[in-house]
């Protein structure tokens, strides 16, 4: 997600940690099991539009991208454990303000089928760079992150599911809490081969707004 520092011009925009270009497999070897991602080996590809809230000044606003590679280390019907990494990149700009930088997470969830319902709970930590430019003048940003996130994944047919979500995340240098509340649904189109829609608001310094799509496959 954008973070803009220095100024205290902040957002944050990243959500439970999905959104990405580049981590794509291309060998694919089983079909999905179930409607959704979790409980599958899936890599997953997102752009994004993104726009941050700021008070007296025309909102900043850019793209996303970035990429989650998912790997189901335990898949019992009653039970699951998903590992996995994601990397984000944001550049945003507005207002005077120009920002790009890039997030690094790994995360583990764990989850409970029950019925069309995963419910999960996940943890995660990463390292967030930042460059900032504003009023002529230029600053640079790094700082170990970590989170958490909790959500349900409903199967609304045998290839579409639903899953609202809440994840916090602390940028442990800046001392800033963001929240995220989101909503995304993802569809299988064939046996291997996905999409998905999703939206974000980040509660922070400041608010962030987003807006992404993507695409996922089966390895």
């Amino acid at each position: 997600m954008p973070r803009i520092t220095h100024c205290k011009y902040y957002n944050t925009m990243k959500k439970s940690l999905s959104l990405s270009i580049g981590l794509m497999s291309l060998a694919v070897v089983a079909p999905a099991s179930a409607a959704g991602l979790i409980g599958e080996n899936y890599a997953q590809a997102e752009i994004g539009y993104a726009t941050i809230d700021i008070s007296g000044i025309s909102n900043p606003d850019g793209w996303t991208a970035g990429g989650t590679l998912n790997h189901a280390a335990v898949a019992d019907p009653e039970f699951g454990i998903d590992v996995g990494a994601a990397l984000l990149y944001h550049r945003v700009s507005g207002g005077g303000i120009r920002t790009r930088g890039t997030d690094f997470d790994v995360y583990g969830k764990v989850y409970m089928p029950v019925d069309v319902m995963k419910p999960y709970l996940g943890a995660n930590t990463g390292w967030s760079w930042d460059r900032t430019r504003t009023a002529g003048m230029s600053f640079s940003d790094n700082t170990w992150t970590f989170g958490f996130s909790g959500g349900v994944e409903f199967a609304l047919t045998d290839t579409l599911s639903l899953t609202p979500d809440v994840s916090w995340k602390r940028y442990e240098d800046y001392s800033d809490d963001v929240w995220v509340f989101g909503v995304t649904a993802h569809n299988w189109f064939t046996e291997t081969t996905g999409g998905s829609l999703g939206y974000s608001v980040s509660e922070g310094p400041n608010r962030a707004h987003q807006v992404t799509v993507g695409v996922s496959m089966l390895y």
